[in-house]
């Protein structure tokens, strides 16, 4: 059975995160994803958190994998915007240890780049779709 819908799971705590998660339902005109904090039932559910090792902020469960990482947002991105995939296609030749890292400084300064909350805006958004609990 073929998923319908990707799932982005997201630091939940992280305003940064959270600007990123509202920016991409906003510009979701397809209504392709669901999105769920990394800390929440739905993630809990799914075992996201047992799966994933040091997952940082951004895990997305797409046609049964879980992606992370640069990998993540590489696909994110091309199924976001389908037709600007040569742009996608490109990051892919970057060596994944790069885009990894890269991924992995911005997911470390996060905290800094947004002001850290235990209640983000988009938690008032759970259990209305296309947030998930």
């Amino acid at each position: 059975m073929e998923q319908q819908h990707p799932i982005l799971f997201y630091d939940g705590t992280c305003a940064f995160c959270s600007f990123w998660v509202g920016f991409i339902a906003r510009h979701d005109r397809k209504k392709k994803f669901l999105f769920a904090s990394l800390s929440g039932r739905t993630a809990q559910e799914m075992g996201v958190a047992n799966s994933i090792q040091n997952a940082d902020s951004v895990v997305l469960f797409h046609d049964g994998h879980l992606l992370i990482r640069s990998r993540a947002v590489w696909k994110l991105l091309d199924l976001l915007w389908p037709g600007l995939w040569p742009l996608w296609r490109i990051g892919g030749w970057i060596p994944l240890r790069i885009a990894d890292a890269s991924y992995e400084f911005i997911a470390r300064n996060r905290y800094r780049l947004g002001t850290s909350s235990d209640s983000c805006s988009l938690h008032n958004r759970e259990n209305q779709p296309p947030f998930l609990p």
